[in-house]
């Protein structure tokens, strides 16, 4: 009876590497598109209309994400990394195809945190609750 080879520490240990940059990435993005909603709900007068306000941003990002997933960052890629999902969308594709290196996509969090960063302070600036009646 023979089993099955186990695969290498040095493979997991990539997988790992992929998966945390996966789940960094997806929860930066979630984060970055709650505060981006609740800012425009901030300016908003009803709800109805917060749903509308908030569809541009929404629209915007899909946009972006999918521009970059489609076509890569071979050209424009600052432009592409710098939009809000872009840099994100990049750092899913690499670590889905799994060609580049985990240390070489890190610095791609930066301009990813910095919307997140964005979002939230416009969140925690615009956004403010109002008493039930």
């Amino acid at each position: 009876m023979t089993t099955a080879p186990r695969p290498s520490s040095r493979r997991s240990l990539r997988s790992a590497r992929t998966a945390a940059t996966v789940l960094i990435t997806v929860l930066s993005m979630v984060i970055m598109m709650l505060g981006l909603g609740l800012a425009t709900a901030g300016v908003t007068n009803s709800p109805e209309h917060a749903q509308v306000t908030t569809l541009p941003i929404s629209i915007g990002t899909i946009a972006v994400a999918s521009w970059v997933g489609i076509t890569g960052t071979e050209e424009l890629a600052l432009l592409k990394r710098l939009l809000p999902g872009g840099s994100a969308t990049e750092l899913v594709v690499n670590a889905w195809n799994g060609g580049v290196p985990v240390t070489d996509s890190l610095i791609l969090l930066v301009p990813t945190l910095s919307w997140v960063i964005v979002a939230v302070a416009l969140a925690s600036r615009i956004f403010r609750w109002e008493p039930r009646r």
